[in-house]
């Protein structure tokens, strides 16, 4: 009885019942009827007027969308003019005597109920990256975030004009579409071929996660702030189509507040992999540089800890007070992350740009 009353004290209340809690009030009606009538009288009459409510206002949004189903089927019957033989008589075949009405998505989306566009809302909310690797909308991803209420033309009409989302008020910004530059060779006039990273910086201008400065330069040593730290990060997850989001738009922009900032979406997207608690601890470091041990963290969030360890366990002895010694651990394991010298990792040490080439082609190495 215990595992009803949770499975239904889970469930929304009747007036925020969308088509995507079907299942879980289906789970919930399914326990309680599984339940002996002895067990049954255990379950709060609280409860079951919340589960009777839930299944009413389920049933009523089920009744209009069948409605809307009637009613558009309706408008895309084709209907026999009265007069085969007035040429002047709308047609679909050049003479036949039909015509269809073709609603589009615009017209589409302005008949759904009130109930099916904020699920469809909170999809986008939800769902849609910040950011994309130049590839734009599918016709399967529309089709997703619009829980199928649209037809394949209508999602096609979307793909072809994405700004329609922006119109019809169902999210406030389209992915940023990032094209990667690839470097066929780098010539960086601070960074010879004898440094100890030019070959970590040569692939990376080669993937296109890094150019040079204005000047020609690559200012290996120059400490990374959360912006370019991002960015970089955002294009290796961009190679591997990581995109998926744990944090909605609303939480993300909670914290990430500048979207006239040039590195807004990358920031955006990179924070909306993180955890709450990270991410507010990364808005809050404004123009201070990122360090070894927040890095790891990050690393640790956005590969959601399943990289394969493939290194032994180190014991660094300048970690044991890091509030992040798990991830440290976790990317060192991975081949992320090097010590600095014996049984030292400097976790507070800031990151340089030269340091971060070498991690992020680990990174994309483990990744494939």
């Amino acid at each position: 009885a215990e595992k009803v009353e949770t499975l239904i004290e889970a469930l929304p209340a009747p007036e925020e019942v969308s088509e995507a809690d079907e299942v879980d009030i289906k789970a919930a009606r399914a326990a309680y009827e599984s339940l002996t009538e002895a067990q049954k009288e255990l379950i709060g009459a609280d409860s079951l007027t919340k589960l009777e409510a839930v299944e009413e206002a389920f049933a009523e949004l089920d009744k209009e969308d069948k409605e809307e189903d009637k009613e558009e089927d309706r408008e895309e019957t084709p209907e026999q003019d009265d007069d085969d033989d007035d040429d002047d008589s709308p047609s679909s075949s050049g003479g036949s005597g039909t015509s269809i009405k073709v609603v589009d998505a615009k017209e589409a989306v302005t008949k759904l109920s009130t109930q099916d566009l904020k699920s469809i809302k909170s999809n986008f909310n939800q769902q849609l990256p910040y950011t994309q690797l130049n590839t734009g909308l599918s016709v399967d991803d529309i089709n997703k975030l619009t829980n199928g209420k649209l037809t394949a033309n209508q999602c096609k009409e979307i793909m072809e004009n994405p700004e329609l989302l922006i119109e019809l008020g169902l999210i406030g910004a389209l992915p940023a579409q990032i094209t990667l530059e690839h470097a066929n060779e780098i010539d960086f006039k601070d960074l010879s071929k004898k440094h100890w990273a030019y070959e970590a910086v040569e692939k990376a201008a080669q993937m296109g996660l890094v150019a040079g400065l204005t000047d020609r330069t690559f200012a290996p040593g120059t400490a990374l702030q959360i912006s370019d730290t991002f960015t970089f990060l955002d294009r290796v997850l961009l190679r591997h189509d990581i995109t998926q989001m744990k944090l909605s738009r609303d939480q993300v922009e909670s914290y990430v507040t500048d979207k006239q900032h040039w590195a807004f979406a990358h920031v955006a997207s990179i924070g909306s992999k993180l955890s709450e608690q990270t991410l507010k601890v990364v808005s809050q470091l404004g123009d201070a540089p990122m360090t070894r041990e927040l890095l790891a963290q990050v690393l640790y969030e956005v590969t959601d800890g399943k990289l394969d360890a493939t290194y032994a366990a180190e014991n660094f002895e300048d970690v044991k007070d890091s509030a992040y010694e798990e991830a440290i651990a976790y990317c060192v394991q991975a081949g992320l992350l090097k010590g600095t010298g014996y049984q030292r990792m400097q976790p507070q040490k800031a990151v340089t740009r030269a340091e971060l080439m070498q991690i992020l082609i680990r990174l994309d190495a483990s990744l494939n």
